[in-house]
């Protein structure tokens, strides 16, 4: 009769030692997920129009990361979307996030 119950409890203790670690490195991380700030023109992840230029692309990736001591670095454009590469203030790679031209969308691909 006990050997379901020791099952079970060998079963969760190692359930919850493996999922710890996850949890945990959500603490580094540069922008948390939903962290980008409504206002009347963007939604949660990015902008919700069509993005012509790179310069359009820089200004809703500087917006993103505001007040998160991060700075963009080399950005370039591709057929679909813009990239560019978010450093910290040491020079060191932090995210690397594209700006889809379609609807403005912001996401991580680091």
């Amino acid at each position: 009769m006990n050997k379901p119950r020791e099952i079970l409890t060998i079963y969760l203790i190692s359930a919850a030692l493996v999922t710890a670690p996850v949890f945990a490195d959500d603490a580094i991380s540069p922008i948390p997920f939903g962290g980008y700030i409504q206002d009347g023109k963007c939604g949660c992840y990015g902008a919700k129009v069509s993005v012509k230029t790179v310069n359009e692309a820089r200004r809703i990736i500087e917006k993103f990361i505001e007040g998160h001591d991060l700075h963009i670095g080399a950005m370039d454009e591709r057929p679909r979307f813009f990239r560019a590469e978010l450093l910290d203030n040491n020079g060191t790679v932090r995210d690397v996030v594209i700006v889809h031209k379609a609807n403005g969308r912001i996401r991580s691909i680091y």
